[in-house]
């Protein structure tokens, strides 16, 4: 079972597209590999994050035309990222600190994977879970 951000990006093959990819372009490449989000690079750098919940509210919902709409105008730029040798409950508080749903993961400033909330083991969330929330779980 993985235990760090690492171990869990791992399983996954990092997809990314560049500023001026067509946003309609980068919608087929997350539709093909099955996921919710991808990671923004200018050459080795890290520039932003679009997700769907980003081409919903700033595409879908605005009217904009997804073929003459790019990646760069949508994504979130600078986006909350997690180290490599961080425990996968230390991504999920940095998620839910910052109301995301994937966290890219780093190395030595450079991304080699993203994760995913709905990735993480159930243990992690458990982990998370208030005392409070905990009651309610078990008496339902």
């Amino acid at each position: 079972m993985p235990r760090t951000l690492g171990d869990l990006a791992a399983l996954r093959t990092l997809v990314s597209a560049e500023p001026d990819m067509p946003i309609l372009d980068a919608c087929k490449r997350m539709c093909q590999e099955r996921i919710g989000a991808i990671v923004v690079m200018r050459g080795e750098n890290l520039v932003g994050i679009v997700s769907e919940r980003d081409i919903l509210r700033r595409v879908i919902c605005r009217l904009r035309e997804v073929g003459e709409t790019n990646v760069g105008d949508v994504m979130t730029p600078g986006p909350i990222t997690g180290e490599e040798g961080e425990s996968l409950v230390e991504g999920l508080k940095k998620m839910r600190a910052h109301d995301v749903r994937h966290l890219p993961v780093m190395r030595d400033g450079v991304p080699v994977g993203i994760v995913a909330e709905r990735d993480m083991p159930p243990a992690s969330l458990l982990a998370l879970e208030t005392p409070e929330r905990r009651v309610e779980r078990l008496r339902s």
